[in-house]
């Protein structure tokens, strides 16, 4: 008996030790769990801020994006229009510059230039008549370099036959009459020989755009001197003269010396086109300084009746 109470005793001394151990090891498992609980609270709220600077920060560059996206919207279209403007200044800038350049060789003439480019397209035209021989002078035109012009009243009241072309380098052709305008003043001779062969194919200018002013050259056979070369100025336009029984309009007033044999002879501008063909030596009003051409438009429409 008293064997088994000392056991009970033992018994309930280790049921209070392990009651009490189960006690603290209850409170160490609550305080561990407060402090895991408070650890994991703590990282979650950190988490969230973290989240939530993210989203600001996403935010601002979705702000900053659509600030650049703007900005470079704005600079693509002054860009653009700059641009657009420069483009248009430039394209101003060559207009003003092919307006000055037009000036230019309007008021520059270089006549030993031209007369090299058109020297061999200028002939001497003589013409055998009832009074005798007269000379004249002319010039190559055309794709198949087989027509002359010249002055109508050069060769007027002579045969066909009886009329010469003589060229720079003494080559006599004989030729016929293609066609004659006495109201312009205007002859076109046909080479029966074939074509006038030169290097240069002269061009008609313009008339209607001479300039009082304006610097010209005349080339012929003055006095039966031929490829002689006079320049001076356009005096007037728009004259009317009559001489020969007949009345011409349109005639364009220069000062380059003209003499007998210029008749004919083309008239030069600047760019080397022909803007007129001289009359020499018949107009009453002609004088020192004082001479005139019919306008190459004028030519133009005998041309066009002949060419078409």
């Amino acid at each position: 008996q008293v064997d088994a109470q000392a056991t009970r005793a033992r018994l309930g001394t280790l049921d209070a030790a392990l009651a009490r151990r189960l006690a603290d090891l209850r409170s160490q498992s609550d305080a561990s769990d407060a402090a895991l609980n408070a650890k994991l609270d703590l990282q979650t709220a950190l988490l969230r801020a973290a989240q939530a600077d993210v989203q600001s920060a996403q935010a601002h560059l979705d702000t900053l994006d659509a600030a650049l996206a703007q900005g470079l919207n704005t600079l693509d279209s002054k860009l653009q229009q700059d641009i657009q403007d420069l483009t248009a200044s430039v394209g101003g800038l060559q207009q003003q510059t092919a307006t000055l350049t037009a000036q230019v060789e309007r008021l520059r003439l270089d006549a030993p230039a031209i007369y090299r480019q058109v020297k061999d397209s200028v002939v001497q035209v003589k013409v055998t008549k009832p009074t005798g021989e007269a000379t004249g002078s002319g010039f190559v035109y055309g794709e198949d370099q087989s027509i002359i012009v010249t002055a109508h009243h050069v060769i007027l009241d002579a045969d066909a036959p009886s009329i010469r072309v003589v060229t720079e380098w003494g080559q006599v052709f004989l030729v016929t009459v293609e066609a004659s305008s006495q109201e312009h003043d205007v002859a076109l001779l046909r080479l029966i020989e074939g074509p006038l062969l030169t290097t240069s194919r002269l061009q008609l200018g313009d008339s209607d755009a001479l300039e009082v002013g304006q610097p010209v050259m005349l080339v012929g056979a003055p006095l039966g001197e031929p490829g002689s070369v006079t320049t001076g100025i356009v005096s007037a336009l728009h004259r009317t003269e009559t001489y020969e029984g007949y009345t011409v309009t349109d005639m364009v007033q220069f000062d380059a010396a003209t003499n007998r044999g210029n008749s004919g002879g083309p008239l030069f501008n600047a760019r080397g086109e022909v803007v007129g063909i001289a009359v020499a030596g018949v107009v009453p009003t002609s004088g020192t300084g004082i001479n005139f051409a019919v306008p190459s438009n004028s030519v133009a429409v005998v041309l066009a009746s002949v060419l078409r």
